[in-house]
């Protein structure tokens, strides 16, 4: 008997269970790629063949003790995922079978050993593309859209509210809303539903306003796309609980914080990492589809000259920090199924520095899903663009931001805004609304009461076979 091993030629592994054909007769190869092959004293020709991978047929014209090798060349498939507009898509998983591969920066992938089948390619935030490849082309390529977001910030106190819940879900059924904002923590720190984090509970964080599984499987019920908002870095019960893990006021030795009262952890210190990203890990596995940080920044509000870090307080830390921080939230929150968001000052979308605060669109969106400029013209200074009001003027204000953005962020990052709805009405709401439209792109109304006018939202899109039939009727 002579053996013969199977191996792939692109990284040598052993193939168990590749059949070997010889003289009329075959054999499986065991779990080192290897099957016996018999030898009458003669020239025989023997084929290997196994799925995914080009046959191969060698002659044997002479007895050997040690193995004879027969090298399978895979076959590949490659392609390319893009966006509608043409941009590529890094970090999309394409399937195809039981093989999954991710793209490159450049969007491409490469599939070694593929088999016919059905395929798929999906990024967190954006609609699934599907396809059936036939084995013989070498070339599949995708065109994925972002998921069209319309959402409302439902404040806590509501989302208790069995009344006013049911009327957020009326919005929803009758409306172009399709998302929801929940709190998961607050700008104080308090945790608003039972999380199953210990570290919440040991500081005395968590404060239970909802019952988080009753709500998503409502939204899940109405078609609706569940956010979560986790406020990052500014946090008074764990700072205060571990102030180790807080900045320092170089002034007094104590925790720092704003000139408001609210205690800051350190973000250069990754110790303080691991809270935030645990809470988004608890809030993944309850049901939620998409994780949003909020402060997820360096302080702006407060004796900025007394603050002490375990890093260097310059732009180049503060960047790399926060970049630092989103992709490890987001290389952990997208292996469980959920996308990552970042809500950013809007100002740095149209800034060359940092602003102070860690924040660039280009490192940022390069570490997210979505990146969420808050684009609130009331925050605007006198002059921005030059406009005396500019809270006078949302539509210039909200295209002038966007349009910055999307000159600045990677086309893999889906910029998606939060829109202001204090001190305005229908009239100014629609212009904000109209800006973000224009653009294809989708929005978040904030409200720090989640009081909205049904005047505000556009109507829901109607498909077209109801269409017909309501025509009929």
């Amino acid at each position: 008997m002579i053996a013969v091993q199977v191996l792939a030629a692109d990284d040598s592994r052993a193939l168990a269970g590749a059949k070997v054909e010889f003289d009329g007769d075959d054999a499986l190869a065991d779990e080192a790629g290897t099957a016996q092959v018999g030898w009458y004293d003669r020239d025989i020709t023997v084929r290997a063949l196994n799925p995914g991978y080009e046959p191969q047929r060698i002659e044997v014209t002479e007895f050997s003790e040690e193995p004879v090798i027969i090298s399978l060349e895979p076959i590949v498939l490659t392609g390319l995922v893009a966006s509608a507009n043409g941009g590529v898509v890094s970090g999309a998983t394409v399937t195809l079978g039981e093989r999954s591969t991710t793209t490159d920066q450049s969007g491409r992938y490469r599939i070694s050993g593929a088999l016919p089948g059905d395929m798929t390619a999906n990024r967190a935030a954006w609609a699934e593309a599907t396809d059936t490849w036939d084995g013989r082309a070498d070339n599949v390529d995708f065109v994925i859209k972002p998921l069209s977001v319309q959402a409302l910030r439902i404040v806590s106190p509501a989302a208790a509210d069995d009344v006013r819940w049911a009327e957020f879900l009326e919005f929803a059924d009758r409306t172009a809303v399709n998302a929801f904002v929940l709190d998961t923590k607050d700008e104080s720190g308090s945790v608003h539903w039972d999380v199953p984090v210990p570290l919440a509970r040991e500081i005395g964080a968590v404060r239970v306003f909802f019952d988080a599984e009753s709500r998503l499987a409502d939204m899940a019920e109405h078609g609706i796309y569940a956010i979560t908002r986790i406020v990052t870095f500014q946090d008074n019960p764990l700072a205060k609980a571990q102030p180790g893990l807080g900045a320092i006021n170089s002034d007094t030795g104590a925790v720092w914080q704003t000139f408001s009262g609210n205690r800051w952890l350190d973000p250069t210190d990754r110790r303080t990492w691991e809270y935030p990203i645990n809470l988004g890990e608890a809030a993944c596995e309850a049901g939620f589809d998409e994780i949003q940080f909020d402060y997820v920044r360096f302080p702006s509000d407060g004796p900025i000259d007394a603050l002490q870090l375990d890093g260097v307080y310059d732009q180049a830390t503060r960047v790399a920090t926060i970049a630092a921080f989103l992709s490890e939230a987001k290389d952990r929150l997208n292996a469980l199924g959920c996308a990552v968001a970042a809500d950013v000052f809007a100002v740095t979308m149209s800034s060359p520095e940092d602003e102070g605060v860690g924040q660039r669109p280009e490192e940022i969106s390069a570490a997210v899903d979505v990146i969420s400029p808050m684009i609130y013209p009331t925050h605007y200074a006198n002059g921005w663009l030059g406009f005396a009001e500019p809270n006078d003027h949302p539509r210039e204000v909200v295209a002038g931001s966007l349009d910055d953005a999307l000159s600045r962020v990677q086309a893999s990052a889906i910029i998606r805004p939060w829109l202001q709805t204090s001190t305005y009405d229908t009239p100014e709401i629609s212009l904000e609304l109209d800006a973000t439209l224009e653009r294809d792109l989708g929005w978040m109304l904030w409200s720090s009461s989640s009081i909205f006018d049904p005047r505000w939202l556009p109507a829901a899109e109607v498909e077209p076979d109801t269409a017909a039939d309501t025509s009929a009727g």
